[in-house]
């Protein structure tokens, strides 16, 4: 495969590893349907992965194959993969394969595109702060269960468990608040569905990367933390403010 088919697979995939297939026509976890693309390979070497999946290798995940390339038990080959469910284990979707180990050059130029980078941390940060409609520096001051949010109805293992914060805001960096404090809705759940959304207690302070959307579940419409990075420790305001470009304003003043 050339160079530049190699390129093509790093840009369309966000998980690349040296993997050995195990066994064909199956699984790892339970939750994923067991088809004739299905295989279970162990994860020798992670090249390019977000950071909950670096320590993987070792592991056994499930790769959904691409029918344009065969694979055989036992074959070693540098997977290049996208998105899949994370529970008890890992399934993803193959973009394409390189038979064998890519050469040590390869390699570290897809190590330095892995988003645990801090070239590729902040370049997220930098499109959470631009997505987000308001990013305010504050402290939570009341956590509790939303109006609407039916604590005693059922609820599947997935749910997420929604919760309430106030934030009592210092200052606001970016969009318009008239006042001095925020209502924002988050995920309490544990669930590999929501385990990256951020928790908050009382008296957490920081900087808070905040979107305004829909809850159907709720039906209202609200600021939510729920990306990773929708919160940011204290001493991350002055990265935050220069990556805004512009300098913060009171509570109030917007």
């Amino acid at each position: 495969m050339s160079s530049s088919q190699i390129d093509e697979l790093r840009r369309r995939s966000t998980f690349a590893f040296v993997g050995t297939v195990r066994r064909l026509n199956a699984a790892a976890m339970d939750a994923v349907p067991v088809t004739d693309n299905t295989a279970v390979v162990t994860v020798d070497e992670v090249l390019q992965a977000p950071p909950m999946f670096t320590d993987l290798a070792g592991s056994d995940i499930t790769v959904q194959l691409d029918d344009a390339e065969p694979v055989q038990e036992g074959q070693q080959a540098t997977f290049f993969t996208t998105g899949g469910i994370y529970g008890t284990s890992l399934a993803v979707q193959e973009v394409g394969h390189v038979e064998g180990r890519v050469g040590a050059e390869r390699a570290a130029e897809l190590a330095a595109m892995s988003p645990a980078t801090p070239e590729h941390q902040t370049a997220r940060l930098q499109k959470r702060i631009a997505d987000a409609d308001v990013v305010v520096v504050g402290m939570i001051s009341l956590i509790r269960f939303p109006s609407e949010y039916n604590r005693h109805g059922p609820a599947s293992e997935h749910a997420p468990l929604w919760r309430e914060a106030t934030i009592d805001i210092e200052s606001v960096e970016k969009g318009e608040l008239s006042q001095d404090e925020v209502t924002v809705i988050f995920a309490e759940s544990t669930d590999a569905e929501w385990h990256q959304t951020p928790t908050f207690r009382v008296g957490q302070s920081g900087v808070f990367l905040l979107d305004r959307q829909e809850i159907p579940e709720l039906q209202i419409e609200a600021y939510v933390a729920l990306d990773p990075l929708a919160y940011q420790p204290p001493e991350r305001l002055d990265s935050i403010a220069g990556l805004i470009g512009e300098p913060g304003e009171p509570a109030g003043t917007s």
